[in-house]
């Protein structure tokens, strides 16, 4: 995961971000295909305080393609823009010098792009929660980090991990997401800490109603590298090349 290219927000350059359809591509901005409107009442508010000709807000669509020339899929973002103009003195000149800064924070984008890479033996009903958490990330911090907490939840029945057991005093009781998370932890050791946290996160998305963009992509982050273990197994695929050239003594067999 490419912490660097997600952002709460924007400068007039977009960083390209991966392709929705393929897995090579990445989205590149159509500057012509791009519209900042503001409204009327703040058109009419910066002009009242005498700032129309320093400030700009609004709404702006905005239009992404793929840049695989086999894909070219659309991406279309929208979300809020403003403008401020700047004015500073220029001592060479004795003029005005004038600049502009363009900031954009996106509320949405459809197809969302993924924020990870997923192993091919996701199953499907947790691609999909995936998918959803994607879209959420621009939209809502809160239901974001909620619809992970639901992903960890089809995660464990992908893998097998029971809905029910002992509890207490009870022999057949129906377990929450903590007590699955510890029988992963009994058969499966070392992802208890990082699914919990993922846990906990969706706990606050659910109660609490906001989780700041920086936890929800420091969660993606998380998921990512669990899943590289709990589906690609990639320590004991590393352990096993290990192991083979430890016990060849540098000279394994082809």
């Amino acid at each position: 995961m490419d912490t660097k290219i997600w952002r709460e927000w924007y400068g007039s350059y977009f960083r390209p971000l991966p392709c929705p359809r393929c897995p090579t591509g990445k989205l590149k901005q159509n500057q012509k295909q791009r519209q900042m409107i503001p409204p009327l009442h703040a058109e009419r508010h910066w002009k009242n305080n005498e700032l129309s000709h320093e400030m700009e807000t609004g709404q702006f669509t905005a239009v992404f393609t793929c840049d695989n020339p086999f894909c070219g899929e659309i991406v279309t973002v929208t979300g809020r823009y403003e403008k401020r103009t700047h004015y500073e003195h220029n001592p060479e000149t004795d003029n005005m010098d004038e600049s502009e800064d363009l900031l954009f924070w996106p509320k949405s984008m459809y197809p969302a792009p993924p924020v990870i890479k997923v192993p091919e033996g996701l199953g499907k009903p947790c691609k999909e929660h995936l998918q959803v958490a994607y879209s959420l990330i621009w939209v809502d911090g809160g239901s974001c980090a909620n619809r992970l907490r639901i992903f960890v939840e089809a995660l464990l029945d992908q893998l097998k991990v029971p809905t029910t057991g002992p509890k207490g005093n009870r022999k057949n009781a129906t377990w929450d997401l903590s007590d699955r998370i510890k029988a992963l932890d009994a058969i499966d050791p070392g992802h208890k800490d990082s699914l919990d946290a993922l846990r906990f996160v969706g706990n606050v998305g659910s109660h609490e109603g906001k989780v700041e963009f920086k936890t929800v992509l420091q969660c993606f982050q998380i998921l990512e590298n669990a899943l590289e273990e709990l589906i690609n197994r990639k320590s004991e695929k590393l352990r096993a090349i290990i192991d083979n050239l430890v016990v060849s003594k540098g000279k394994p067999k082809a």
